[in-house]
């Protein structure tokens, strides 16, 4: 759920968005953080991902993609990067002006598929055209 509240909080207005719990200092309340006293969480691996998809972006909007799907488009200067999720699997359509769209998931993994049916999922992924 990090990258669905870091790209809400942004793409709602927010100017920054943190994560303030990065250790696991108060796993005993429940709340684990992005390192164990192991390593690195894989949610650790999504914030990551999420800062660097998402930096140097100046403008969030919201999608309307259709019931049970939420989405963001954030304005940067080599182009638009969109992040999607939804309740169910689903394919969306985005006009990315290509012929592609490269789709990367929260773990790092991409994918080039066509912008007219984008494969989106409970787990956000993250869009750009290629």
């Amino acid at each position: 759920d990090e990258v669905k509240l870091f790209s809400t909080a942004l793409g709602e207005g927010g100017i920054r968005a943190l994560n303030w719990q990065f250790t696991d200092y108060a796993i005993s309340e429940g709340h684990p953080g992005l390192f164990s006293s192991s390593g690195p969480r894989p949610v650790a691996q999504s914030f990551q991902i999420a800062g660097q998809k998402l930096n140097g972006a100046t403008q969030g909007t919201r999608l309307q993609l259709g019931a049970n799907i939420w989405g963001y488009k954030f304005s940067k200067s080599s182009g638009a990067v969109y992040i999607v999720w939804s309740a169910q699997p689903t394919k969306i359509s985005l006009a990315l002006g290509t012929g592609q769209a490269l789709v990367t998931d929260i773990r790092g993994g991409t994918a080039i598929t066509s912008p007219k049916a984008i494969p989106v999922s409970a787990s956000p992924v993250f869009i750009e055209a290629k």
